[in-house]
């Protein structure tokens, strides 16, 4: 951007001394552009940046990367994403679960800037901690597929991604029972996983029982965000609601006879037009905040209804039909 300015006041300058034409007739409209398009690109920066999002974001695109290397494994493999286990009241969320021929894997995904060794006879405190989570999310799929077959074992495996990660000396790293591998040595593990110890009838069972539970807690999150959308929508209904009513006696009865009405007709007369002005579209805006609470809760379920939800807006409407008629 400095460069881009620089060489536009040296053109400027260039074409004021040549030419005789004066700055100021294309200056302004450039600054006004260059601010124009700027301003959106520094929020977006500084949003992206300063909110920590941008090491989540990274995060699942490794997520992504990893579910493309398991998707090499074959058409035999079934690969589940986010299955989410409920923790102390919030679930923990295992980042793929594999279920094919060679037995279960409970996959945790690792993306790092900084360099890490997978070399080390000594574990960065990172890697040991993604190590300890692979065992513990392997316990819980473990936990899951018991009913289905108590003698199955899950294998935990921690792919780690990032420019300055150093591979392991061999394909897989083990420790413990935990696997240590390099996304991006995928082509030198994804052959270890060939060996088949489950027949097809095992692996239907196991990955229908993984699919199933999936389903199931998403079902049970979406259900509590759309039940806590609908309650903040309702709330604003009834806020709405009482704003219409409050606009609908208020205005009405400053018009009204008597001292009350003397009091209220002041108090419009001295607030004019902002005052009244609140008092119309107050519960207008609170009404559209409601419905957008619906929106978003209908587009995590669809078959949320409409017309109850809308009521405020309707009665908004009336109660402003009823207004003008009143005065």
């Amino acid at each position: 951007m400095l460069v881009l300015v620089a060489t536009a006041l040296g053109i400027g300058s260039v074409q004021e001394a040549l030419g005789g034409r004066s700055m100021a007739s294309w200056w302004t409209p450039f600054v006004l552009g260059l601010g124009l398009g700027a301003f959106p690109c520094l929020v977006w920066i500084a949003v992206t940046s300063a909110d920590g999002s941008a090491t989540w974001r990274i995060g699942a695109d490794a997520e992504a990367w990893t579910a493309e290397e398991l998707r090499g494994l074959g058409s035999s493999w079934h690969i589940e994403h986010a299955v989410p286990f409920p923790e102390h009241g919030h679930p923990v969320d295992i980042d793929h679960v594999a279920v094919g021929p060679h037995g279960v894997l409970a996959v945790e995904t690792k993306w790092t800037s900084h360099a890490v060794d997978l070399t080390a006879k000594r574990l960065a405190p990172e890697v040991e901690k993604a190590v300890r989570q692979a065992g513990d999310n392997a316990g819980r799929v473990s936990g899951l597929l018991r009913r289905v077959d108590p003698t199955t074992k899950v294998i935990p495996v921690v792919v780690y991604w990032g420019p300055n990660v150093i591979p392991p000396t061999t394909p897989v790293r083990r420790e413990g029972d935990v696997r240590l591998v390099a996304g991006k040595q995928g082509a030198g593990w994804r052959p270890l996983l060939s060996l088949d110890r489950l027949d097809p009838g095992a692996i239907d069972q196991l990955a229908a029982r993984v699919r199933d539970w999936r389903v199931q807690q998403e079902r049970k999150t979406v259900g509590t965000a759309v039940a806590t959308l609908l309650h903040k929508a309702r709330t604003l209904g009834r806020v709405s609601l009482a704003f219409t009513v409050l606009m609908v006696v208020l205005l009405p009865a400053s018009r009204a006879p008597g001292p009350v009405g003397d009091v209220l007709d002041a108090m419009f007369t001295s607030g004019g037009a902002v005052l009244a002005g609140i008092s119309l579209f107050l519960p207008l805006a609170v009404g559209l905040g409601s419905a957008v609470w619906v929106c978003i809760a209908r587009r995590l379920d669809p078959d949320v209804p409409w017309l109850p939800n809308v009521i405020p807006l309707g009665v908004w409407v009336a109660g402003f039909i009823g207004l003008l008629l009143a005065t």
